[in-house]
């Protein structure tokens, strides 16, 4: 009887189960089917607020982990895919998809995401691979990630998937990232180097070090940064010696690492290689001085290496020189739209295009470069970047900041005026043709809307590659004053106009304003 009744109630139990079941089930359909309308509300815009609210509600409804949540997304990577008949109009949100898709799926999951990458071709979406793969949170998928996913990629994908795993701080990725550092491919390698100081395993100091004293100049400019990343006390001698190296980016990495490991024996190193320096790189300069204010707290000696000596003579002996940083003082030489003109190797870009003459654009750019072309230091070397619907430089290579440079500069500025489209793509690309340019100051008054590559994803993708180990850093204007006249109403968004230039600012370690 026992048995007869115990029968019974697992029979009862089950038709509440199936009950409860039957009842929750819509429940959850009908939130996935909410979160799905609140992504589609926004896929029509493309400002960063939009795609904020997409990438929160794709979370959401992946995170649900449900079938009907699961055909969802499948769907929503369908549509974003076929967004146009000639390929993917809007990367940024494909890009937000494939991430929901492979955040809680199986290793064929993030295979399947990856062919679609390799397969569109679309430099835009390579470069955000990491982006992609930073969800993941099942352990089946992480280990495929950092074992055959990662091994057997093409190199473009496979120095992605290394950036992603340094990001991840999975530090089980270390031998895979140490065997990557052998790969033919330079990207691949310069990826795991820089990846391996991300996952702060100090087991691979040696494995890092060793190329701070390699012969390419790229490899050992990882190398230093990634030895401050890691964290490691005994990678001061070596990065202290680095501050000698011929190369100006090397130096300056050694230098920011140096000041991140907080060490008070990489004072005086630093200390002497300001004195080296002696205004010919003041971008270096900064960054040494830099370095020493942020191991020191002392931020009221500027690039006087003389004082600094002094004042080390005198701290040297205390138990904890390292102290918060001061208020830092008022940053003297010229200025360009505040942006203090720390560099001495640097490109001015313009935009002519038609837009620039409306509100006194243009004028107003004009009036500001000059000045600033006016107050740079003799020694500093400059150059200037028109561009509308094509780009042009001034002059063939940087020339000194001497009178009659300046001069004839001056006049050059005095005789634009604006016409056609924003050719923002060669704009960048004509800034960065010459190898002696380090820093650049980009002004636009708009999105692209001309030129080989018009798409800002793309636009971004590109720049990236080409400055990835050139470190080139991009001061960025948005000069978004007044509206259009009347008759070309709506033909402008200041703000998709501002987020792009904010972006590319960021990505090479620059600063943004926005002039209205």
């Amino acid at each position: 009887m026992r048995g007869v009744h115990a029968g019974r109630f697992a029979l009862a139990l089950l038709g509440v189960l199936a009950t409860l079941g039957a009842a929750l089930r819509p429940a959850v359909a009908d939130e996935a089917s909410d979160l799905v309308d609140a992504y589609r509300a926004t896929t029509g815009r493309r400002d960063d607020a939009a795609y904020a609210t997409q990438e929160r509600t794709l979370t959401a409804l992946a995170d649900l982990r449900t079938p009907v949540a699961q055909r969802a997304v499948r769907r929503l990577l369908d549509e974003a895919r076929a967004a146009s008949p000639g390929g993917v109009s809007d990367r940024r949100r494909l890009v937000l998809v494939l991430a929901a898709f492979v955040r809680h799926g199986a290793p064929e999951d993030l295979d399947a995401a990856l062919r679609i990458v390799e397969g569109e071709r679309d430099p835009a979406l390579v470069a955000a691979v990491p982006r992609i793969v930073a969800g993941l949170q099942a352990p089946a998928t992480r280990e495929h990630l950092r074992g055959a996913a990662f091994r057997r990629a093409v190199p473009a994908l496979k120095a992605k998937l290394a950036r992603a795993l340094g990001a991840s701080g999975d530090r089980e990725a270390t031998l895979a990232l140490v065997a990557a550092l052998a790969d033919p491919d330079f990207d691949v390698r310069a990826e795991a180097l820089f990846a391996l100081g991300e996952l702060r395993d100090e087991g691979a100091y040696p494995n890092l070090a060793v190329f701070l004293s390699g012969e390419d100049p790229r490899l050992r400019e990882v190398a230093a940064r990634a030895l401050g990343l890691l964290g490691a006390p005994r990678a001061v001698p070596a990065l202290a010696r680095a501050l000698d190296d011929p190369a100006p980016r090397v130096v300056e990495s050694a230098a920011t690492s140096l000041g991140v490991l907080g060490a008070p024996a990489g004072v005086a190193p630093l200390i002497e290689r300001l004195a080296k320096a002696r205004g010919a790189d003041l971008r270096l300069e900064e960054a040494l001085e830099r370095a020493l204010v942020r191991l020191t707290g002392k931020a009221d000696l500027g690039a006087d290496a003389e004082l600094w000596r002094a004042w080390w003579a005198e701290h040297r002996d205390d138990a904890s020189p390292r102290a918060e940083p001061e208020a830092p003082t008022t940053v003297a030489g010229p200025r360009y739209y505040g942006f203090p003109v720390r560099t001495s190797r640097a490109v001015f870009v313009l935009d002519v295009s038609r837009s620039m003459g409306w509100n006194g654009r243009l004028e107003t750019a004009q009036t500001e470069l000059k000045q600033v072309l006016a107050h740079l230091p003799p020694a500093t070397r400059f150059n200037l970047v028109t561009y509308s619907d094509t780009a042009s430089a001034w002059s063939e290579t940087l020339v000194p900041a001497t009178v009659e440079n300046v001069r004839r500069a001056a006049r050059f500025v005095d005789r634009l005026r604006p016409v056609n489209a924003t050719n923002i793509w060669d704009g960048l690309r004509v800034a960065m043709a010459d190898e002696a340019v380090d820093t650049v100051f980009f002004l636009s008054d708009g999105s692209p809307t001309a030129g080989a590559i018009v798409d800002p994803e793309t636009i971004l993708a590109e720049l990236e590659a080409m400055n990835r180990w050139r470190r080139v850093r991009f001061h960025t204007i948005a000069l978004t004053r007044g509206a259009p006249p009347a008759m070309f109403a709506g033909s402008e968004d200041p703000v998709a106009a501002a987020s792009f230039m904010a972006r590319l600012a960021k990505a090479t370690d620059g600063t943004f304003r926005e002039v209205k």
